[in-house]
């Protein structure tokens, strides 16, 4: 399991997910709960950590997402 922060705007969501789960449906999973509001097609994930932008169709392990990596949704 990681744990990972995901910021939007200027708040912040501390988020638990197994590391073979792919982002788009972690990023789902909180749209369809209404923790999000954007349209998950339109949604940009930036890594803090590594300083570039993510693929959401990745694995977390896939895309080196790690435990305490900060997540940016735009």
């Amino acid at each position: 399991m990681l744990t990972l922060t995901l910021k939007i705007n200027n708040h912040s969501m501390d988020i638990m997910v197994r590391t073979d789960q792919r982002m788009s449906d972690v990023l789902q999973v909180l749209k369809d709960n209404r923790k999000i509001f954007f349209r998950t097609d339109k949604i940009i994930v930036y890594s803090m950590r590594k300083k570039e932008y993510i693929n959401q169709l990745l694995t977390f392990r896939q895309a080196e997402v790690y435990s305490g990596d900060i997540l940016v949704l735009k």
